[in-house]
């Protein structure tokens, strides 16, 4: 894989995005998407770059993968990808109005579990699979932007998304990193933009699944992740129901005071 040197680079010239990463700080300068891993534990970074390298060459269907490494002295400090342009995350996109129509959500749901078959095709379980990492254009276009904490070969990742995170901590379990738990990470995902708050009782997912058709098909699937974590969960483009639309209002799941401090549209 190409490398470049960071007093190389015109840090000038660099826009930060405004989505930053937990552990990176992101930029773009034409067309390319700069991340430095600044905020990763340095321990951490060696096993990233082995990763990194491993993956080189490899072309996944919907997935930003890094093609160029960013080095400083002898140091990996970061990488490049393309950038996928007037892009917002999924999370973002489908919760800053008070209308939402739930089909939209299930449409871009649907795009990317395709991507994570694609992942999963070539032998990547991505850990972190959360609607902060997936991204949508103005056309509806889904891509991944994130496979640093993905596992390929022996390599693991040292993190899980957040819905998942919190769905393991509330059953007192620890998870199993295969290609279910992706499976089950897209669905938690998925519930927290359409409910806006985690959903870790039958009760508050009932809330939606009479009025949306797709949950009410998963509700078995919900009831059993409440009883035990190695409930099977199925790629969601083969479940989510077609032309499925049920308007969401965003005033009946936030206080109004969350609702204006997050700007939505009254």
């Amino acid at each position: 894989m190409e490398k470049i040197q960071l007093k190389d680079i015109d840090c000038k010239s660099l826009k930060p995005l405004e989505n930053q990463g937990n552990t990176s700080s992101i930029y773009i300068y034409d067309g390319e998407c700069y991340k430095f891993l600044d905020k990763l534990d340095v321990s951490l970074k060696p096993g990233l770059y082995e990763k990194i390298s491993d993956i080189e060459g490899m072309e996944v269907d919907g997935i930003i993968l890094p093609k160029k490494i960013i080095e400083d002295n002898g140091n990996f400090v970061g990488y490049v990808t393309d950038y996928f342009s007037q892009s917002a995350t999924l999370y973002d996109y489908f919760t800053k109005k008070r209308y939402e129509d739930a089909n939209d959500i299930l449409v871009a749901t649907k795009k990317a579990s395709i991507i994570l078959k694609n992942a999963h095709k070539s032998g990547i379980v991505l850990q972190d699979v959360s609607f902060d990492n997936f991204l949508i254009d103005e056309n509806g276009n889904v891509r991944l932007c994130d496979i640093d904490s993905c596992k390929y070969k022996e390599r693991y990742g040292h993190y899980i998304s957040g819905p998942l995170k919190d769905y393991y901590l509330h059953m007192h379990r620890l998870p199993e990193i295969n290609e279910n738990l992706d499976r089950q990470s897209l669905f938690f995902s998925m519930l927290l933009t359409m409910y806006h708050k985690r959903v870790l009782s039958l009760s508050t997912y009932d809330e939606l699944s009479q009025e949306i058709k797709t949950l009410k098909e998963l509700r078995n699937i919900m009831f059993s992740l409440l009883i035990t974590t190695n409930t099977w969960v199925p790629y969601l483009d083969e479940v989510i129901v077609d032309n499925d639309h049920y308007t969401i209002d965003r005033n009946t799941q936030v206080s109004k005071e969350k609702a204006l401090k997050n700007d939505y549209s009254l």
